[in-house]
């Protein structure tokens, strides 16, 4: 299982997914980050750490989020 030591997930990265539905409107992220006690404010600035929040990481979205976050990072380390 790839490490998440020190990945920072951002809105761009939630954006990314593209649930059946189609992508997450506002209202929907604001929703998810209610449910998980996340500061949307600083989801959209800085990004969060994910070792912050590890009450995040069984969670499907969230695990697809941090795929997409972890190929960026790896595109950038290139």
């Amino acid at each position: 299982m790839p490490s998440n030591r020190g990945l920072r997930i951002h809105l761009r990265h939630v954006r990314a997914i593209d649930p059946a539905g189609g992508p997450l409107c506002t209202p929907g992220i604001r929703a998810w980050c209610r449910q998980h006690a996340i500061d949307l404010r600083a989801l959209c600035e800085d990004g969060i750490a994910v070792d912050d929040h590890p009450h995040l990481h069984d969670d499907p979205f969230v695990v697809r989020v941090m795929a997409i976050a972890r190929e960026e990072a790896t595109l950038d380390a290139t």
